[in-house]
C-alpha cells in the first residue's frame, strides 16, 4: 500500500509572506499558500491507471478523450454521505470517452475519534486527500486551497478537475457532453492542433454562472464581506461554489495567484471569480454550462434517514441515466 499516513498530533502550518500587494482592501495583507500537511493521500494506482510514475502525471489512452479527476469536499463526520457518493456516481469511471476518478477532501476534525475513523476510511478506500488543518464552514477557501495544492503537485495540464461538494450529484454522462463539446471545437481550430488544446480549456460552471454579483453586507449573514475586506460593489463572473469544473492548466496559474492576493472568506468568489480575473483574459476562461450536468439537492430532512433516502435517490439517478444510455 503506497498510503501516506502522518502523525496525528496538530502541526503548526507555515505561511510564507510576500511583499507583493494589490487594490483589493486596505487593511488586509495578501496571504501566501500554506503548505498543508496530509494525513492521508489517494494512493496513484486508485487514483487512475493511466498514471505515469516516470512523469508524475496521468496519460491519457487512445480510448480516453478526457481524464477528470473528481475532488469531492467533505466534511470529517459526514462518513455515511462519502460512502453513498461510493456506491453509486462515484462507482462511475468511463463514460463517453471521459476517464473518472473520484478523491474526497477532508480537513481535520476537533474529535480525535473521528480523525482516526477518517483514517481507517482511507486505509480501506484508498481515496481520501486528509489534510491537517481544521475543518470548519469559514476555512472552506483552505479546503479548496489544499486539493489545488495536492493537485498542482501530482496531476498534469493533461488532466480536468473538479470541485463538487458531497450535497451535489454530478451527471457524467452530461458533464462528458460538455467537455467533449469544448475539446472539439478546440480541435477544430488549426492553430490549436499543434498545442496542449488542455491549456485552452475554460472553466465550466457546474451550477450558476454568476454575473455582476453584488457582497453581501448584511452581519447576520455567513456570507458577511465587510467593505474593508472587499470594497468593489460588484464581483467578477464567478462559479457556484457547489460544483465547477477547471482544466489544470488554469487551476494551475490559480494556484500560483493565491500566493499574492488577498484572501476572500467566499472560496468560490475568491478562486472562480477574484483570482481567475487576475489571470487577465476577462471571462474568455469561464463559462455557464452547456448541458446540465449538476444537481444541488436538499439535505433539510427533518431525518438522518430521510436525508440519506434522498441522497441516494438522486445519486442513483444519474446513475441510471448511463445504464439508459448504452
Amino acid at each position: 500500500m503506497h498510503l501516506r499516513t502522518l502523525n496525528m498530533r496538530p502541526e503548526v502550518l507555515h505561511v510564507e509572506t510576500t511583499s507583493e500587494t494589490t487594490n483589493l482592501s486596505s487593511t488586509h495583507t495578501p496571504i501566501c499558500k500554506k503548505n498543508f500537511l496530509y494525513l492521508t493521500e489517494p494512493t496513484k494506482h486508485k487514483l487512475n491507471s493511466t498514471y505515469d510514475k516516470e512523469k508524475n502525471c496521468m496519460a491519457l489512452k487512445e480510448s480516453t478523450s478526457i481524464s477528470l479527476v473528481n475532488f469531492v469536499v467533505s466534511s470529517a463526520p459526514n462518513f455515511r454521505a462519502r460512502q453513498i457518493i461510493r456506491e453509486t456516481s462515484g462507482s462511475v469511471s468511463f463514460v463517453n470517452g471521459l476517464s473518472i476518478k473520484h478523491v474526497f477532501v477532508v480537513g481535520k476534525s476537533t474529535e480525535e475519534n473521528t480523525n482516526m475513523k477518517i483514517i481507517k476510511e482511507s486505509e480501506e478506500h484508498e481515496d481520501v486527500l486528509f489534510y491537517d488543518y481544521p475543518d470548519t464552514y469559514l476555512n472552506l477557501v483552505y479546503k479548496t486551497l489544499a486539493l489545488l495544492q495536492w493537485a498542482n503537485e501530482n496531476l498534469s495540464t493533461q488532466v480536468i478537475i473538479s470541485k463538487t461538494d458531497d450535497d451535489v450529484a454530478v451527471d457524467f454522462l452530461e458533464l462528458s457532453k460538455n467537455l467533449k463539446d469544448i475539446l472539439d471545437e478546440l480541435l477544430a481550430c488549426e492553430n490549436e492542433r499543434e498545442k496542449n488544446v488542455f491549456e485552452h480549456f475554460p472553466m465550466i460552471c457546474g451550477l450558476d454562472y454568476r454575473v455582476r454579483d453584488v457582497p453581501m453586507r448584511r452581519k447576520s449573514h455567513k456570507n458577511y464581506i465587510p467593505i474593508e475586506e472587499y470594497a468593489p460593489s460588484t464581483y467578477p463572473t464567478f462559479c457556484n461554489g457547489p460544483m465547477y469544473v477547471i482544466p489544470m492548466a488554469i487551476a494551475k496559474d490559480v494556484y500560483k495567484l493565491t500566493c499574492v492576493h488577498e484572501m476572500l472568506r467566499t472560496e468560490d468568489v475568491w478562486f472562480t471569480g477574484i483570482v481567475r480575473d487576475r489571470l487577465g483574459k476577462g471571462d474568455r476562461n469561464i463559462m455557464r454550462r452547456k448541458y446540465p450536468f449538476a444537481q444541488h439537492y436538499q439535505t433539510s430532512e427533518t431525518t438522518l434517514e430521510h436525508r440519506e433516502h434522498n441522497m441516494r435517490r438522486v445519486h442513483i439517478s444519474m446513475v441510471e441515466k448511463i445504464v439508459y444510455s448504452k
